[in-house]
């Protein structure tokens, strides 16, 4: 029970791409792309992990986290979201979820995360990761590439977004993707 996992994204090759990389991982894995088909999945499956999308299209990722809960009452989770923002970040923590990531997100990286959570009885101390912090240049770079997903690739819709001229974009996205050190596929 312990290395197992639902995960619940409305976007199939998300959900794919997750349970590719979990599985290789030595985790069991259930998918959902809906809140209410993820609530009958967790009532046999019985999840000790819930990866879940911020919006989902009959309900949200808080609702879920907490109609599953009353399943296991152990159960963790972490968000995954197109939208996000500090204030929602900060929601899901109080409302206890383990980790809050913005997309797109490497499923590689998330499978790491429920690897140090399944190891740990207790909630990871937010200062315990400071020497492992992201720079502010990944952190940007995450932000960009979060938006320019929610916009399929659309470099101009992403620059009025971000309150960027289009050009300055584009010198961002060849300035900053080799300095990253990771290579996500570019619009």
């Amino acid at each position: 029970p312990e290395r197992r996992v639902l995960v619940v994204d409305d976007e199939p090759r998300a959900r794919a791409l997750l349970v590719q990389c979990l599985s290789a991982a030595s985790w069991r894995v259930q998918t959902a792309d809906r809140c209410g088909q993820a609530q009958l999945i967790a009532q046999t499956f019985v999840p000790a992990f819930l990866v879940a999308e911020q919006r989902l299209a009959d309900g949200t990722g808080f609702e879920l986290f907490t109609r599953l809960r009353a399943i296991n009452p152990a159960l963790k989770a972490i968000m995954v979201t197109r939208h996000a923002s500090i204030a929602s970040a900060v929601d899901a923590v109080r409302n206890g979820f383990e980790d809050y990531l913005a997309k797109p997100v490497e499923p590689q990286r998330v499978a790491e995360r429920l690897d140090q959570r399944a190891t740990r009885d207790e909630r990871t101390d937010v200062f315990e990761h400071v020497g492992k912090l992201p720079s502010l240049a990944h952190v940007e770079w995450e932000h960009i590439n979060a938006t320019l997903y929610g916009c399929d690739g659309n470099v101009s819709e992403a620059a009025r977004l971000l309150g960027l001229h289009r050009r300055s974009l584009q010198r961002k996205l060849r300035r900053h993707e080799p300095a990253v050190g990771s290579n996500p596929a570019r619009p």
